[in-house]
């Protein structure tokens, strides 16, 4: 199950329906009323289409790229046909690929897709900024003589306000090596020790960065070989590595890096773990 971290609980929607109520035909489904600032609002007013908030909590930012539903993250796309050509939007569906991996509930229209877009389109990393979420209920969907419940996992971490806002005018990327040296002076790890090296970050912001290129394979692109650099939700599904939830704390994450020096009267006791 995902979770929405430093977010406010998500309104579900309700209504009353009746038995054989449908999104076609002379008994039509409740419309839900408008949502402000709803970037979908051209689709508003329809019994098929219903929208959720997801709105961070005070200091905190929240944006649709940072949204997954059941660990995924949408797929990009621009120029949604009922908003601003420009405007980007976050698709999960079967146009997309990532429909059945996402879970998407069977009352979901699969083709369409679950949508969400950023309520400030101007400047989405703003602390106003909310994420609405669009789900299309399917074209046949018939309402039963029972109760339905149509359930959209959505996770994702908002951020504080600025964490991601980085202003440079050189260097856009950087990394940093360090060096750990074991010896005696003439033999480099004389007893052949095992060698560790985990990450450590400042901040949850940094860790659960989206730009971050581990982060991006698994929930972005589903790489299930290698684990995200942080994983709060514990949707990583990759077998038996990193059960300890090493991965579920950013301080430190998991063991990122190991290596086995063997014993060499010959050897030097400066091996840097970067270049050796």
């Amino acid at each position: 199950m995902a979770y929405l971290e430093n977010c406010l609980p998500v309104q579900k929607y309700e209504a009353q329906e009746f038995p054989g109520d449908s999104i076609m035909g002379d008994n039509l489904m409740e419309v839900q009323a408008s949502i402000p600032n709803n970037p979908f609002a051209e689709q508003e007013g329809t019994s098929y289409d219903y929208f959720l908030v997801v709105e961070a909590l005070p200091g905190f930012n929240i944006q649709a790229d940072m949204i997954n539903i059941n660990g995924v993250y949408g797929s990009q796309g621009i120029g949604d046909p009922y908003a601003t050509e420009t405007d980007s939007y976050w698709e999960w569906s079967s146009t997309m690929g990532n429909n059945v991996t996402a879970n998407l509930d069977s009352n979901i229209n699969q083709f369409v897709g679950v949508r969400a877009m950023n309520t400030n389109q101007t400047n989405p990393s703003s602390c106003d900024n909310k994420v609405v979420v669009k789900v299309p209920l399917a074209f046949d969907f018939v309402m039963p003589a029972y109760d339905v419940t149509i359930n959209v996992d959505l996770g994702g971490t908002a951020v504080e306000c600025g964490a991601n806002n980085t202003v440079s005018t050189q260097t856009l990327v950087s990394q940093q090596k360090y060096s750990l040296t074991i010896g005696n002076g003439t033999e480099a790890n004389p007893n052949g020790c095992n060698i560790f090296v985990a990450r450590y970050f400042e901040s949850e912001a940094y860790a659960s960065s989206i730009h971050d290129v581990n982060n991006q394979q698994v929930f972005q692109n589903g790489n299930t070989t290698f684990p995200p650099t942080y994983d709060p939700n514990n949707s990583w599904q990759g077998g038996q590595y990193y059960t300890d939830g090493s991965i579920q704390s950013f301080q430190p994450t998991y063991y990122a890096q190991y290596k086995q020096f063997q014993s060499s009267s010959n050897g030097t006791a400066f091996w840097d773990l970067s270049n050796n």
